[in-house]
């Protein structure tokens, strides 16, 4: 089985490795992701991308995509963060782009991209619920699809999350298990 490479920022240096050697899986649907993806999917590798449909850029304005420039973006961290503390959305995918791109699985990243949850058992499993209907209604509404792969957030997993996801048909999981995290060169 190949070795699986996470992807965040796309710079030049990445797309010159070997990356067909790899399972490669983007995470967050970032914007950087769908203009340098007429390059990504010439790699001939499985690719997946994973989706948290509360970062899902709500403009569903016409955005370029690569046309020989290289362009610097922001880091995953950057845009989280004007996520965060701006609401700002600009630096994700919307669900035009991620209807557009092809020669990839489209997986489930959590509704709301939650971190750990310090809670009581009960309240973990409602939360877990809730935020996996929200996120399966918005998957069926926005791309009429049912996904079955599942990357957890930050990549903690916890046995609670992964039976509760099985329970509503998720089959492949990536986690904390041995990844390689390509953030930038």
């Amino acid at each position: 089985m190949k070795e699986i490479i996470v992807i965040h920022e796309i710079t030049r240096d990445i797309l010159e490795l070997p990356l067909e050697k790899y399972i490669l899986t983007f995470d967050d649907a970032l914007y950087s992701q769908y203009y340098y993806w007429p390059l990504i999917e010439k790699i001939k590798t499985e690719k997946i991308l994973f989706v948290s449909p509360c970062l899902v850029n709500e403009n569903d304005k016409d955005r370029s995509q690569f046309d020989g420039s290289h362009i610097n973006f922001p880091s995953c961290y950057e845009a989280m963060s004007l996520y965060r503390e701006k609401n700002d959305k600009s630096n994700y995918m919307n669900v035009n782009e991620i209807k557009q791109i092809t020669g990839v699985t489209i997986g489930a990243h959590s509704f709301s991209h939650f971190k750990q949850l310090d809670m009581k058992l009960y309240d973990k499993a409602k939360f877990i619920r809730e935020d996996t209907e929200l996120m399966l209604k918005w998957f069926k509404e926005k791309l009429n699809l049912k996904p079955d792969v599942y990357s957890f957030p930050h990549y903690i997993e916890n046995e609670l999350q992964r039976v509760i996801l099985k329970s509503y048909g998720f089959k492949t999981f990536f986690g904390s298990e041995d990844r390689h995290i390509v953030e930038t060169l």
